[in-house]
């Protein structure tokens, strides 16, 4: 059994010996340098700024002597205001009206508190008092018809 062992240890030193020399031999030869070739374009593919050469392809969409068409442009208009909010909604009721010689008040309540106003006073941003009659306190945004404000029923 041992002088099987001897044999293969020969026998792969041997193989060793002749691998290296093998790789010796192959370093020791002279390098060639590796010369890479660019294959040539197809004539007239590109010119010589680097540029693809225009075509002259049919038109695909119509002759090309027709301009494109403009169509108009929309005229868009400003949205319309949406309406007032209801003053019963907000909160407000007429409490009471106040009259002395030329003047004229409306005492109106909501839940923050209440208020006395007079005629052109502003309720709430927009609103504002236009008319005070003995039917009640007309409130609405300025240059409008605004909402009759009347006692309740």
């Amino acid at each position: 059994m041992r002088l099987m062992v001897v044999i293969a240890s020969v026998a792969l030193v041997a193989t060793a010996a002749r691998t290296g020399q093998q790789l010796w031999q192959q370093w020791q030869l002279p390098v060639t340098p590796a010369v890479l070739t660019i294959p040539q374009a197809a004539p007239g593919a590109l010119d010589h700024a680097g540029q693809r050469e225009a075509r002259n392809w049919p038109a695909l969409f119509g002759p090309e002597d027709d301009p494109p068409s403009m169509a108009p442009e929309p005229v868009f208009s400003d949205p319309p205001k949406p309406p007032p909010p209801d003053l019963a909604s907000l909160g407000y009721r007429l409490k009471g009206l106040v009259r002395a010689d030329n003047a004229e008040w409306a005492l109106i309540s909501h839940p923050d508190g209440d208020r006395v106003l007079r005629l052109g006073d502003t309720l709430e941003a927009g609103l504002i008092v236009q008319e005070i009659s003995a039917a009640g306190v007309r409130i609405g945004p300025s240059g409008e018809p605004g909402e009759m404000l009347a006692f309740p029923k």
